[in-house]
């Protein structure tokens, strides 16, 4: 199984930037930061949390 539908069955069913839902496995992106995966439906929401990740994540999802 390619790593990006690991990912798409273990997300959400939406963006973590814009909340889109996640239906279109060739456009699913992902990232980690502070030890956390999150998904996103495109490359441009990608993008967008990598420019201010602590934007996006809140203190409860890192891991201690």
């Amino acid at each position: 199984m390619p790593s990006f539908e690991k990912y798409f069955e273990d997300s959400s069913d939406v963006c973590d930037v814009c909340l889109a839902p996640l239906d279109d496995p060739e456009t699913l992106q992902t990232a980690e930061a502070m030890g956390v995966v999150l998904t996103f439906c495109s490359p441009q929401c990608r993008d967008e949390f990598l420019k201010e990740p602590e934007k996006y994540l809140d203190s409860e999802e890192e891991l201690e």
